[in-house]
């Protein structure tokens, strides 16, 4: 399991930032896994993580402002 990553006091201006965080700590688990036991398949390939992203971004309000 992770560390928790604490959310007390965010705001929905603080989602980026904690996404970022969290896919971060994620990926950096994931890399130590790998390390440790060898191949650890993904999850989703990189057409649908792009998906996920941009669905994420979408239905948070945080969508980039140059997004079409």
């Amino acid at each position: 399991m992770l560390d928790p990553i604490l959310t007390d006091g965010l705001t929905m201006e603080d989602l980026p930032d904690l996404r970022t965080r969290v896919r971060a700590a994620i990926e950096a688990t994931r890399n130590d896994l790998r390390v440790e036991h060898g191949f650890v398949t993904p999850v989703m390939n990189a057409d649908e993580s792009a998906a996920a992203l941009a669905a994420d971004e979408r239905s948070s309000g945080t969508e980039p402002k140059n997004a079409s």
